[in-house]
């Protein structure tokens, strides 16, 4: 299986069904029937990963300040 590892994004448009992600490099299409049942959990895994990001980060900042 090849993956492949989009950093970010400087276009994204969807047409005959499919989402399409694109950077400099790479293009990512995606079927937007299958895409859209996943949605729900693809937002919740999302947002539980971006709120432990920052809770470490506010971690970090925190012991940098006691020292």
């Amino acid at each position: 299986m090849k993956h492949i590892y989009l950093n970010d994004t400087h276009t994204i448009f969807a047409e005959n069904n499919e989402l399409y992600l694109i950077n400099d490099k790479q293009q990512l299409v995606i079927n937007i029937d299958t895409f859209i049942k996943d949605l729900p959990t693809i937002i919740r895994l999302c947002k539980e990963q971006y709120t432990q990001s920052n809770i470490d980060l506010m971690n970090r900042i925190k012991d940098s300040l006691k020292q």
